[in-house]
């Protein structure tokens, strides 16, 4: 165990010792900053502070360290935000990974999103705020939650350019974890992701599931960030609870901050998003050409943008000044049949009626009767005969051989239930937006 976990978990115990007196008030300015192997160097607001808890305080800590490590361990401080010692060849320290047009500005805003905006703008005034750290966004992709983070480290540098937010994906997170083992300087990515971070952006937080090595440096990470009033932020597409072999302890400190939502934008907001967007490309069309676009790609801002992206390139290729609902129709048609023909696809169907309820396709294909499985199987079923040309006969080739009437039958169980189950229709509703 370093010296960072030692103070870590020596801390109840310190709290204890001082409680009550003068000096447990100079316990709060402490934020551990470097250590050696018998040294200890905190930040401290002042040079003032830093004396009077070497010359009053820190014999009382110190003797507690002594005694869970054997070793008289020297204090050190210093009033500078950074540690001298660190390699910055090694250290993400400036926002060439975070675009700086995605702004908190020109974040369109809905129903859909203000709480996630709204959690968001209010953290930028209070870093590490322990009602907002974490800050737990999730959502379906596509749906503009990268952007808001970015937004935030956007809006903290540019008020304080001495801020260094350090963004990843849990997959590079991971990935970043093997490259220091096999080269032996797990030193040097605790000190990037402890040290020399003042805001911790993380993407795709659901990547952690299974992931034993990660999970545990993601929670000493998180102990070491939120202990010192560092701000954090993940995304992902799904709740802590619904994170697949997430660790018990790291899905508490996930749900310990805010947990906001981002869902699918309505027209409207859609219709703003895609109009802001062309804009942002200098790109000129007319209403209908964006309601045209906003109603096609509604389900995600990404494919929206990816819409206009090719309308843009098309124009300049062919030296179109205005871009008309003809012209945008031609060339985004296709992609869209393309798209829709992949979505109905029965496989996809089956695929994300598994998944929505936990299975596998195969427990769909299976002659299971349990009840956890046959109900998500008539929905599988009434899904493909909704969404495809299939026949009684050939769906029911693709459950195992089932017979015309057993097919016929799931459907009208389906129907008949949705009087009667009133979370039937918008589970069905979350597999077609899905699709």
């Amino acid at each position: 165990m370093n010296l960072e976990e030692v103070w870590l978990t020596s801390k109840n115990d310190i709290e204890k010792n001082i409680a009550g007196t003068q000096r447990s008030h100079f316990l709060k300015k402490l934020t551990l900053f470097d250590h050696g192997e018998d040294w200890i160097c905190f930040l401290v607001p002042s040079p003032q502070d830093g004396e009077y808890i070497q010359k009053v305080v820190w014999r009382d800590i110190a003797n507690i360290l002594l005694a869970k490590t054997g070793i008289q361990i020297e204090f050190r401080y210093t009033t500078n935000t950074r540690p001298i010692s660190i390699n910055p060849e090694k250290m993400v320290r400036k926002l060439d990974r975070i675009p700086s047009d995605k702004t908190l500005d020109n974040f369109i805003v809905g129903k859909c999103n203000e709480m996630a905006f709204a959690a968001a703008s209010a953290i930028t005034d209070a870093l590490g705020d322990s009602d907002y750290n974490p800050l737990y966004i999730y959502g379906e992709t596509g749906l503009g939650k990268t952007h808001l983070m970015y937004a935030v480290a956007n809006y903290v540098a540019n008020r304080n350019p001495d801020i260094i937010p350090i963004y990843t994906t849990a997959e590079e997170f991971t990935n970043d974890i093997i490259y220091h083992i096999q080269s032996r300087k797990m030193s040097l990515f605790r000190q990037k992701y402890r040290t020399s971070c003042d805001l911790l952006l993380m993407d795709d937080i659901q990547f952690l599931s299974n992931k034993v090595q990660t999970q545990e440096e993601i929670f000493h990470t998180f102990e070491s960030l939120k202990n010192h009033g560092i701000q954090i932020i993940f995304t992902s597409d799904v709740l802590p609870k619904d994170i697949k072999k997430l660790e018990p302890r790291l899905k508490t400190r996930f749900e310990s901050g805010m947990i906001a939502d981002m869902s699918p934008p309505d027209l409207e907001t859609m219709l703003a998003i895609v109009k802001q967007k062309a804009m942002e490309k200098s790109i000129i069309f007319p209403d209908n050409v964006a309601i045209y676009i906003a109603q096609s790609f509604g389900g995600s801002v990404r494919e929206a943008e990816g819409a206009i992206n090719r309308l843009k390139m098309r124009a300049s290729f062919e030296k179109v000044a205005l871009i008309n609902l003809k012209f945008a129709q031609r060339y985004l048609n296709p992609v869209l049949i393309d798209e829709r023909k992949a979505a109905t696809n029965p496989n996809n169907i089956i695929e994300n009626v598994a998944t929505t309820f936990n299975l596998r396709a195969s427990d769909l294909k299976g002659k299971s009767r349990k009840k956890t499985i046959t109900n998500p199987r008539h929905i599988a079923i009434y899904l493909i005969r909704k969404h495809t040309e299939l026949s009684f006969s050939e769906i029911g080739k693709l459950f195992g051989g089932r017979d015309h009437s057993t097919v016929v039958a799931s459907c009208k169980k389906i129907e008949t239930a949705f009087s009667s189950n009133p979370n039937l229709s918008g589970q069905i509703e979350i597999i077609e937006r899905n699709l």
